[in-house]
């Protein structure tokens, strides 16, 4: 029998006019099953009204702080849900230096598990976002606290296949996480050949474990963030 195919899209849709986010929803999942996006904490209308008139999946998290930043969407006439939940990853804290307010907000993983509708095989698709200027000691530390946690919770998953999209705000590489891939048993789909996706920084990526095959590539939007994209085959 041959294995499905998934295509996720991760994507920082930054602060362009509803009109143009629109357009770049209706691009990004014309070819996409899932898309973890971050920096949507005031989108909510927006795309509720888009889901509704594409029948897509949308979840936004469990009303708890941080948790509608990082929605998940996905293609409903593909996947069904069977379960969508949001897992708080770090508190409120303070870290004075860097970019942003001195005081770094809730940080949050939204997760969900979908069926394929023909085949039956089952996947998680995740969405979180790490806090800006990892250079600067005190967010280190809450990025750390960030990757150790969300290692533990994909870890402790029952699920064989995993999508963790998110703006990690850090290059493939850094030290800071290593945990995903050493505990959580994920590997990073921009890999050792990284495509930039802000400015020259590879920032985006999706997490991948249960997956072969990984085609990736960028797309361009009204964001300041390019959107990354891996399609892979369900090992």
């Amino acid at each position: 029998m041959s294995r499905t195919r998934v295509t996720a899209t991760s994507w920082n849709m930054g602060n362009a006019s509803e009109e143009r986010v629109r357009a770049d929803l209706v691009r990004l999942m014309y070819d996409a099953d899932t898309l973890a996006l971050q920096e949507a904490g005031d989108r909510g209308a927006l795309l509720a009204d888009y889901a509704k008139d594409r029948a897509i999946g949308l979840y936004r998290g469990d009303r708890s702080p941080g948790s509608a930043s990082v929605p998940v969407l996905w293609r409903a006439d593909a996947w069904g849900a069977l379960e969508c939940w949001t897992v708080p990853l770090t508190k409120r804290s303070w870290a004075p230096q860097g970019v942003g307010p001195n005081w770094v907000k809730p940080k949050v993983v939204n997760l969900v598990r979908l069926r394929h509708r023909v085949t039956g095989e089952v996947l998680v698709a995740g969405s979180t976002h790490m806090p800006a200027s990892l250079w600067a000691h005190l967010r280190a530390l809450v990025g750390l606290g960030l990757v150790r946690r969300l290692a533990k919770v994909v870890n402790d998953l029952p699920d064989h296949t995993v999508l963790i999209g998110g703006d990690w705000n850090t290059k493939v590489g850094s030290s800071i996480l290593r945990p995903l891939h050493h505990r959580g048993r994920l590997r990073s789909a921009q890999g050792r050949h990284p495509i930039a996706t802000h400015g020259n920084r590879a920032i985006d990526d999706v997490w991948v474990r249960g997956i072969g095959g990984l085609l990736r590539s960028v797309k361009k939007t009204s964001s300041d963030h390019r959107a990354f994209k891996v399609t892979g085959t369900l090992r």
